[in-house]
């Protein structure tokens, strides 16, 4: 049921920012809670260790901050889950192809290429494949 919330939850927020660019901190705060109840303790030190290289690569790129509270979260609830290889090949190959399918569809629809991309399913679909072990 907890994996399913969580699932659900991040379909969700990927659907929405994908639409809006824009991540509610309503649904970040949902994700929160199964997240809470399914760890067995808070991972405050993958917390202490991602603050800081997060804010450095927000401040530096143009990632939002619902990216980066998204990615916070899930460092402070699921660290052990997205500091390995496995999530950070994942989430680069979900932003490489989603930044190509991006220029293809505005090359085919012969629009601009637009200025920002939705992160929000580079964070969590790699996520949600170790997390529910697919």
């Amino acid at each position: 049921m907890i994996k399913a919330s969580v699932l659900l939850l991040s379909a969700l927020i990927c659907a929405i920012d994908i639409r809006v660019h824009r991540i509610p901190n309503k649904l970040s705060l949902a994700l929160a809670l199964p997240l809470l109840f399914d760890a067995t303790t808070i991972e405050l030190p993958s917390f202490l260790i991602a603050l800081p290289f997060t804010l450095l690569i927000s401040s530096l790129g143009k990632i939002g901050a619902g990216d980066v509270k998204l990615f916070l979260l899930l460092a402070a609830t699921s660290g052990s889950v997205i500091f390995n290889q496995s999530y950070l090949l994942g989430m680069a190959l979900v932003s490489l192809f989603a930044i190509a399918f991006t220029f293809a569809l505005s090359r085919i629809k012969g629009i601009a290429t637009p200025q920002s991309i939705a992160f929000a399913p580079s964070i969590l679909i790699p996520f949600n494949a170790l997390y529910l072990a697919i």
